[in-house]
């Protein structure tokens, strides 16, 4: 400040020889006027434009200095600039510009708003053309609209429209809509609105979830309504519930229920099912149910195998794994029972040896590959009374035969 008034003194003692200024000791003081109706009162005589109104030099090099453009009576045609770094190269750069229509620019010439700034080389993590800071807690910016309309902060490249996110109204129930623009002149239907209520919508203005995403023509193979990705490792969606309650992915078609697929709670051992729809508005019993054991269930909820299924099962092949065959029955060392042995043994229990009775096929349910090779040891088993009994006929027909050629010769003498 001491430096202003001590550059300024000089300027004054030589002015007050001139007629049109005025610098009494006492009261307003004028230059370019003689009638000041402020304590310092700067008039430009005769109307020039682009007249210097008062500069701040050293080493005779303006260094700032304001300037008056009057190209007309109050309103957009009259300007009040502070320029710096004039010298003898014009007027490059502004620093700020006061237009008589209350326009204020800094770094432009031309205000087109209450507050333009316009800046060259600017850069978001450099040299950005306006900074907000508050160095103990926060910096904020408010926008405001006073009566119930919309405020609007505006993204522009090249002159045209980009984005405008936009505070809404009461009428939008106070949303916060990001518009894009479709042509650089105008704006589309907004691509992401956040409700006051903590919704968050991507495609629609209205969602009716935390998160909603509304589109159009979405297909599997191309351009699906949402994609997670990662480059490095894998893509991960993660539904959890923060109570010991179950968790749901619910598919919809055309608006009605059609299937879900929830991770149940504790209650249910943390098992996956699979819920179809009855009518589109209610959940059927599951129809399939994943175990954290590995055990599975097909119409049941409590699978007690690798696979449970509660029906009837149709099948073109199956096949069955053996541990071991059942071919020790051919071994010369088998104990094979006498058919009078299985004659008692099956009187005195009603099955045969070593194969279940119906009650335990009731508590126990059957296990086909046991059940396939206890068959199977009685095929075999059978094969052997077979061959035995083979054996006995042809000795029989040999004995017979004998004695039939014994008669015959009898019969002749």
């Amino acid at each position: 400040m001491k430096k202003i008034i001590l550059t300024l003194l000089p300027i004054i003692i030589v002015t007050t020889a001139w007629s049109q200024n005025s610098f009494p000791t006492t009261g307003n003081a004028g230059i370019g006027t003689t009638n000041p109706s402020s304590k310092l009162s700067i008039r430009n005589v005769g109307g020039v434009d682009g007249v210097k109104l008062l500069d701040f030099s050293e080493n005779l090099t303006e260094e700032f200095l304001f300037k008056g453009n009057f190209l007309g009576s109050g309103g957009e045609g009259n300007k009040l600039i502070l320029g710096t770094g004039i010298g003898t190269t014009g007027w490059e750069p502004n620093i700020m510009t006061w237009r008589g229509n209350g326009n204020v620019g800094v770094g432009s010439i031309s205000p087109e708003a209450k507050l333009d700034i316009t800046s060259s080389g600017a850069h978001y993590n450099s040299t950005p053309s306006l900074r907000i800071r508050d160095v103990s807690y926060r910096g904020t910016v408010v926008i405001e609209s006073v009566a119930d309309e919309p405020t609007d902060f505006i993204f522009k490249n090249n002159d045209r429209l980009s984005w405008d996110i936009s505070a809404r109204g009461s009428t939008d129930n106070y949303s916060l809509k990001f518009y894009p623009s479709q042509n650089g002149t105008t704006w589309f239907v907004p691509t992401m609105t956040l409700l006051t209520s903590g919704r968050v919508g991507v495609g629609t203005g209205n969602p009716e979830a935390k998160l909603e995403v509304s589109s159009s023509g979405a297909h599997y193979t191309g351009t699906p309504s949402l994609a997670i990705k990662d480059d490095s490792n894998r893509g991960t969606l993660v539904l959890e519930s923060a109570a010991d309650h179950p968790t749901d992915f619910v598919f919809k078609n055309n608006d009605r229920l059609s299937w879900d697929i929830s991770a149940r709670g504790s209650a249910d051992n943390y098992s996956l099912n699979f819920y179809p729809s009855t009518n589109g508005s209610a959940w059927f019993t599951s129809t399939l149910t994943l175990l954290t054991n590995g055990y599975v269930g097909i119409g049941t909820n409590d699978p007690k195998n690798k696979l449970s299924v509660n029906g009837t099962i149709w099948a073109k092949e199956v096949k069955v794994s053996l541990t071991d065959g059942a071919d020790w029955v051919f071994e010369d060392d088998y104990q094979l029972r006498t058919l009078e042995e299985v004659e008692e043994f099956v009187k005195e229990n009603k099955h045969l040896p070593e194969i279940p009775s119906a009650e335990e096929f009731r508590q126990n349910d059957l296990n086909v590959a046991e059940m396939d090779n206890m068959l199977l040891q009685k095929i075999e088993e059978l094969t052997l009374y077979m061959i035995e009994q083979n054996k006995r006929m042809n000795r029989l027909e040999a004995r017979n035969s004998e004695l039939e050629n014994e008669l015959f010769i009898l019969k002749k003498e």
